[in-house]
């Protein structure tokens, strides 16, 4: 993923680029301004439980536990800086909190990790896919893994959340997919388009606001396709739910894609058919 930035009239310049499971801010302060980072839970969807630990004087962990789509959806999370606060404050609720680095701050790096697991799964993630604060290094090294060029199947909806590829619901067919190129047309936080062919339904794709989405998967070569199954997260708390899906796909030298399933609405449910969807082809 590439690094994006945006500049509002007096506010810092903010700039982030992401891994997986991890990314990297980088805040630019006017000379002589104060510079701040809040950290609001509220934002997003609709806020259930929290907990912020200040865990040193330049790292802050925490939870998030939220219902939405996903009617029960935790998310682990360690934030570090690159250098440490001179103070903090607690907003007008506890779920905001204000950290403060002078008026001299110039250049801020922030790093946060996150896990559906735990703190310390989060805290890994983080050591693992962004060990230094180099970040137009790891910005570099994001564009050319998220930046293959993809052929093969394109999948459009219009709502196309949270999907996994893999086998058939019988566990006899074949994943062409898992572990292949793919990309979306655009991804929420770190719900990112890998996480759509990572053979684990616990991760997951999901695209921000406005339809419809593309996800595209490059096979690598020509292959027979006889079905594309999409699995969600089996478990209950997910909820019945229903997508909008169309399936395109190309010959490998060819330049554009052909539809092969026009759009259709499908119905994921975790109480039958293990919250799976296959759609032949």
């Amino acid at each position: 993923m590439r690094a994006c930035s945006r500049t509002v009239l007096w506010s810092p310049r903010a700039e982030l680029t992401s891994t997986v499971r991890a990314a990297i801010h980088r805040y630019t302060f006017p000379a002589g301004a104060p510079a701040r980072v809040v950290l609001d839970l509220e934002h997003r969807d609709r806020l259930t439980d929290s907990s912020v630990v200040l865990s040193g004087d330049a790292e802050v962990t925490g939870f998030r536990r939220s219902t939405g789509w996903a009617r029960d959806q935790v998310v682990y999370f360690v934030l570090r800086f690159s250098r440490p606060f001179t103070s903090r404050d607690t907003g007008p609720a506890t779920t905001l909190r204000v950290f403060e680095f002078g008026s001299d701050a110039g250049e801020l790096l922030v790093k946060v990790g996150i896990s559906a697991v735990s703190v310390e799964g989060a805290r890994k993630n983080l050591n693992t896919e962004i060990s230094g604060w180099n970040f137009a290094g790891q910005n570099l090294s994001n564009a050319e893994f998220f930046g293959s060029t993809l052929t093969g199947a394109n999948l459009t909806g219009a709502q196309v959340r949270g999907a996994n590829f893999g086998p058939g619901s019988g566990g006899t067919g074949t994943n062409l997919a898992v572990g292949k190129a793919i990309t979306a047309s655009s991804s929420t936080f770190t719900f990112v388009a890998t996480n759509a062919n990572d053979d684990n339904v616990t991760t997951y794709w999901e695209g921000a606001a406005g339809y419809p989405q593309t996800l595209t998967v490059a096979l690598g070569s020509n292959a027979v396709v006889s079905s594309v199954v999409i699995k969600l997260n089996p478990d209950a708390a997910w909820g019945t739910r229903t997508q909008t899906i169309q399936v395109l796909g190309r010959e490998q030298s060819a330049s554009g894609y052909s539809n092969l399933v026009s759009a259709a609405t499908y119905t994921f449910n975790p109480s039958s058919g293990a919250n799976t969807v296959t759609i032949p082809v």
